[in-house]
């Protein structure tokens, strides 16, 4: 299937089922930026992953909900050439994030590795 056949069919899906579709979480990590769009009022998101200008995947996942109060975070795994999950930053004890990250990229499922992400507009400037 098409990634243009993909991303027709996820629109049609959600305007039957009378979904909005609103960008609620995005961090890039160059070449890749992730996008999730919630789908109404539940835990329900379609994603994007672009690889450099190019929607290289759409898809659709439940995020898992981390953490309470301040620290309550989202968490979305799916696969792209592989395992991926993308968390929000939560809070964090010993290791303190990097100035201006937005979130957390981890690659692999058995051996992981992670890197932070930011926002598209601190990698701009």
């Amino acid at each position: 299937m098409t990634q243009f056949t993909a991303a027709l069919l996820l629109f049609v899906i959600s305007a039957k089922a009378g979904f909005t579709r609103e960008l609620s979480y995005s961090c890039s990590l160059p070449p890749l930026a992730f996008k999730f769009y919630q789908m109404g009022d539940g835990n329900l998101y379609d994603i994007e992953v672009i690889r450099g200008t190019a929607v290289d995947l759409l898809s659709a996942v439940e995020a898992d909900m981390q953490g309470s109060g301040v620290c309550r975070h989202s968490i979305w795994s799916f696969d792209y050439d592989g395992p991926i999950t993308v968390k929000e930053l939560g809070c964090y004890g010993e290791i303190q994030p990097p100035e201006g990250a937005v979130g957390e990229v981890v690659f692999g499922d058995s051996f992981k590795h992670s890197l932070f992400c930011y926002s598209a507009s601190t990698l701009k400037d």
